[in-house]
């Protein structure tokens, strides 16, 4: 390699010619990143090979990463807190508008206490204004290269977990927009109520009442009914993951999953519960829920088209993921 003084890449113009999308160093780190992770096509990774031998800059760059990596890799406890969802950080920093009622003081809260989150979010707020480093003559103070060099480290770690975190949001953001939720002329109740256990006349009634109210769109009364029903036959599959569904359109998803997931597992199981339990895992975040289910319903059921289809759209968005399910 050539000798140059580290003052920045030689050659910007390759990163804004394959990451145009993105300002200069966010392309750098996205790109390099890609490299070290060997998750490059083999023209653009022989390209930045190439280039790598010719600029300091970005060859010590992509060195720190392997550092990491040995880091991260190695036998190694760190004591974490739980940190708000990638969703919640991004709202926080760009929309904080869209964050709900009290959210945006508890992650304020949280960045107090917690240096990981803080150091991330101060170096991504800070991204696109450069400040001019001011020149001082050279002492022999250890304790400040050593300051200094833990600095560097850091930074560079938390450009990394950055980076993950937005693959990870993409892959989320991918799976999300996997799910459909039915509309409710669309639901087969057929299929629901043959696989539930018969409800006396009474109950049968405030359960048809439900259903006729959720073809019409009035979920609260829907759910009124359905209440009654789940409360008094706890078993009845069709009344409980009905009353999901209705929470659902309610905007409450997270009770929707609750009940949606609830009924799935009463037996005998039923193809319209099991694959809308599916496609309400995707839209309420629940992704390793509903990697099981699709993974549990492509094992007994290889050959239906919907259950063949969701299967391998969801393999393929997961395979290689750095995604927790």
């Amino acid at each position: 390699m050539t000798k140059q003084e580290n003052k920045g890449c030689i050659e910007p113009d390759l990163y804004a010619t394959h990451a145009s999308e993105f300002a200069l160093e966010e392309a750098k780190v996205i790109l390099l990143g890609k490299y070290a992770e060997k998750e490059l096509d083999p023209k653009l990774e022989s390209i930045l090979r190439e280039h790598l031998t010719r600029c300091v800059c970005c060859s010590e760059f992509v060195t720190q990463l392997d550092e990491i990596e040995e880091f991260r890799a190695g036998d190694v406890s760190i004591v974490h807190v739980s940190c708000p969802s990638s969703l919640n950080m991004d709202r926080f920093l760009f929309h904080p508008d869209e964050l709900p009622a009290g959210e945006k003081d508890r992650i304020s809260r949280h960045l107090k206490d917690c240096p990981l989150c803080k150091e991330e979010t101060d170096w991504f707020k800070n991204l696109d204004q450069p400040k001019p480093i001011p020149f001082s003559p050279p002492r022999k103070n250890w304790l400040q290269y050593v300051s200094v060099a833990a600095a560097l480290f850091f930074m560079t770690f938390s450009v990394i977990l950055f980076w993950q975190r937005a693959s990870v949001q993409k892959t989320e953001n991918r799976l999300r927009a996997l799910a459909v939720i039915k509309e409710p002329d669309q639901i087969n109740y057929l299929d629901l109520k043959n696989s539930s256990v018969s409800l006396p006349d009474k109950m049968n009634v405030l359960y048809d009442h439900g259903v006729r109210a959720i073809r019409q769109r009035r979920f609260q009364e829907a759910i009124r009914n359905l209440e009654l029903v789940s409360t008094a036959h706890p078993n009845h599959s069709a009344s409980i993951y009905l009353l999901g569904y209705s929470y659902y359109q309610m905007n409450e998803p997270e009770k929707a999953f609750a009940l949606c997931d609830r009924a799935e597992k009463i037996v005998p199981h039923s193809m319209e519960r099991c694959l809308s339990l599916v496609h309400i895992a995707l839209k309420t975040g629940n992704f390793g829920r509903a990697v099981q289910e699709i993974s549990g319903l492509h094992h007994e059921a290889p050959n239906h088209p919907e259950v063949q289809a969701m299967y391998e759209q969801i393999t393929s968005i997961t395979r290689g993921s750095t995604l927790k399910l």
